[in-house]
């Protein structure tokens, strides 16, 4: 009796932890359609090159990219390879000309 106790308590309390972070937060697709962490994976598969954004010091944000990473490596193994890179808000036009093939690096 002892332990269905102690397996119901476990099953109950993980069930609880699961259902709890899906609420936490939202992804959008491009269209502004909010999409689940599933489908978001799905179209990251064909992709070269992942950014995220993030709220600075935001441990959602955090756990977020801890779950992504590990979705990322169960598809791609040891050829995964991860970047942390933080740039301010001023930054973002230079930036975007940059990965628009506006401007080089040579130019920054």
């Amino acid at each position: 009796m002892k332990y269905i106790i102690i397996l119901s308590i476990l099953f109950l309390s993980s069930h609880l932890y699961a259902t709890k972070h899906h609420d936490i937060y939202k992804i959008y697709n491009s269209k502004g359609s909010e999409v689940s962490f599933n489908k978001m994976m799905k179209g990251t598969k064909e992709k070269s090159h992942i950014f995220m954004g993030e709220y600075h010091n935001n441990a959602v944000s955090h756990w977020l990219q801890v779950e992504m990473m590990t979705a990322l490596y169960a598809i791609h193994k040891k050829k995964l390879l991860m970047g942390a890179e933080m740039f301010e808000a001023d930054n973002q036009f230079i930036l975007d000309e940059y990965l628009n093939g506006q401007i080089s690096a040579k130019n920054y």
